[in-house]
């Protein structure tokens, strides 16, 4: 029994070794323990490879011929996330070190590569027709090329993982960079317009404009963030990350519907102004009131009474034998409760502020990178905002210019 048992364990172990030595060699692969910060020097076409190199004299010693690593991709994933990479980031890769002879590239070539077995293959058919020849090349080459194929053993890096270099700066830090950038609009704001900013908002009847309100509100937010995200990346990234601040498609298009409501909504009051006929022309106000003036209407004038007219005496013709009815007079109607106005303060509002709570948290990591994109504002909200733009049009589209 016992004699059975070892004669199998010796087969089991002649076969392993006999598995493993006529197994092609694979080279040997060593993955680095910890990341490595680098800064990318440049990134192929293709997504294949980058090069990198460190900070410090520790990138150097990972290639003997100068301090730039030359990393290939082998991974689909982390070549799809090379598209994010540009000269100049700052990034910690996780790598590993492949040891290859050029047998094992040639055997990996070749087994991509059917169409060149094919030649290979009818080229030793050639070689077979003249025997003197292969007899007198094979021993020579294949000596040749066995030492080589023993000196010549390449080192590669394959990159297994990447990520960008962040710096966490403290809430209070990025309170105070939002409101100092909130400070410098509003400078700004005062210095162009003579220290009147209210003319912002107000239009030309000496009413808040709703139009007025949401654009430059929103605008201010948009500066104050821009500005905010330059000097964060400045003061914790350093003066080569200045700039690269891309917007993103939603908030793109939610500027846009704000941009064009306000002209949408000036083109509409000025065309309605100049139709002769208008049943109630624009008034101007005596003063203007935010709260009343953002989620009311304009309310209606009174009208005096107007008295009965002759209407042949009207154009000369006597006797007059035909008048015009006597108009009473018409009270004031106090301004009103206007629903289309107030969802699109509401909208406006919730926008903005969930926008700035957005930039607020985004600003909780700052990214060595050349390029970032600002916090984008989900579809819900964009798709609300536009209903109210759309919904603010439309009444002042439909109703009367002093009304609405």
């Amino acid at each position: 029994m016992r004699r059975n048992a070892k004669i199998g364990i010796g087969w089991i172990l002649a076969f392993c070794t006999i598995s493993i030595l006529s197994s092609p060699a694979r080279g040997d692969t060593t993955a680095t323990e910890k990341p490595l910060h680098v800064l990318v020097v440049a990134v192929a076409s293709d997504q294949l490879s980058l090069d990198v190199t460190g900070a410090s004299s520790t990138a150097c010693d990972l290639n003997a011929i100068c301090n730039v690593m030359h990393l290939i991709v082998t991974d689909n994933v982390v070549k799809d996330q090379l598209k994010q990479l540009r000269k100049g980031d700052h990034i910690q890769i996780v790598y590993s070190t492949e040891t290859k002879t050029p047998a094992d590239i040639k055997n990996t070539d070749a087994s991509h590569a059917p169409e060149a077995q094919g030649k290979d293959n009818s080229k030793d058919a050639k070689d077979s027709k003249d025997p003197k020849s292969k007899d007198s090349k094979s021993k020579d080459s294949k000596n040749s090329s066995d030492a080589k194929e023993s000196t010549e053993a390449t080192v590669r890096y394959v990159l297994k993982a990447w990520c960008v270099d962040s710096m966490p700066p403290p809430p209070l830090s990025r309170a105070w960079v939002l409101i100092a950038s909130a400070g410098v609009c509003l400078l700004l704001t005062l210095i162009f317009s003579g220290f009147r900013p209210t003319q912002l908002v107000i239009g030309e009847d000496n009413r808040y404009s709703n139009s007025r309100f949401q654009m430059a509100l929103w605008f201010f937010v948009l500066t104050a963030t821009y500005i905010a995200t330059l000097w964060l990346r400045v003061w914790w990234a350093g003066w080569d990350f200045i700039g690269g601040v891309d917007i993103p498609k939603n908030l793109l298009l939610l500027s846009g519907m704000s941009a064009l409501t306000f002209g949408g909504a000036k083109g509409i009051t000025a065309s309605k102004s100049a139709t002769p006929g208008a049943t109630v022309p624009k008034t101007r106000a005596a003063t203007p009131n935010f709260f009343l003036d953002l989620t009311h209407n304009d309310g209606v004038p009174a009208a005096p009474a107007q008295p009965a007219v002759d209407a042949r005496a009207a154009v000369g013709e006597q006797p007059a034998v035909a008048a015009r009815a006597a108009v009473s007079a018409q009270p004031a109607v106090s301004p009103q409760f206007d629903f289309g106005d107030f969802q699109m303060v509401v909208i406006t509002l919730i926008a903005v502020a969930t926008y700035i709570v957005l930039i607020f948290n985004f600003f909780g990591t700052v990214e060595y990178s050349k390029v970032v994109t600002l916090p984008d504002v989900d579809t819900t909200l964009l798709a609300a905002f536009g209903l109210g733009q759309g919904a603010y049009l439309t009444k002042k589209a439909v109703g009367n210019v002093g009304t609405s």
